[in-house]
């Protein structure tokens, strides 16, 4: 008997928790889209398992190795599209995070092929993660002559 999504999901979540990126790998497809809202340092499109795994490290790093997500439950709530209802705490720069956030996932042939995520509380991330762009004080800035 084949794999459910939600047990394929559920294996994805586990190899992440346990650090199986070989595992988590085979279980993204190769041209993974994964979305990261927000006004901050990682936010963008990740397009590929490359830039995916990329965002990963860096959200790793960022984070000082302290991000735990925990994976509450699941939902098929569609054909190949779930909702997985998560717990992550994590520190960065002075802050912490400790709250439920929701991964929307779609999936193909037994691989993500998107996640989504949605934050409680999408300006706390933001300001533990770091702004987007680096704002220079004044003082630092050279104006150029005026001709």
């Amino acid at each position: 008997m084949a794999e459910t999504n939600v047990e394929i999901c559920r294996r994805a979540y586990a190899a992440f928790a346990s650090g199986d990126m070989t595992t988590l790998e085979s279980l993204m497809a190769p041209d993974v889209t994964w979305i990261v809202a927000g006004n901050n340092a990682l936010t963008g499109v990740y397009t590929g398992r490359q830039a995916t795994f990329s965002y990963f490290g860096k959200l790793l790093e960022i984070t000082e190795g302290t991000l735990v997500l925990t994976l509450r439950d699941i939902f098929e709530v569609a054909p190949n599209t779930l909702l997985a209802m998560c717990h992550v705490t994590a520190q960065s720069r002075g802050r912490a995070v400790d709250e439920d956030l929701i991964q929307l996932l779609e999936v193909r042939d037994g691989q993500a092929i998107s996640c989504r995520t949605f934050n409680e509380n999408g300006y706390l991330w933001d300001e533990m993660v770091g702004p987007s762009t680096i704002t220079l004080p004044m003082e630092q800035v050279r104006q150029a002559p005026v001709s």
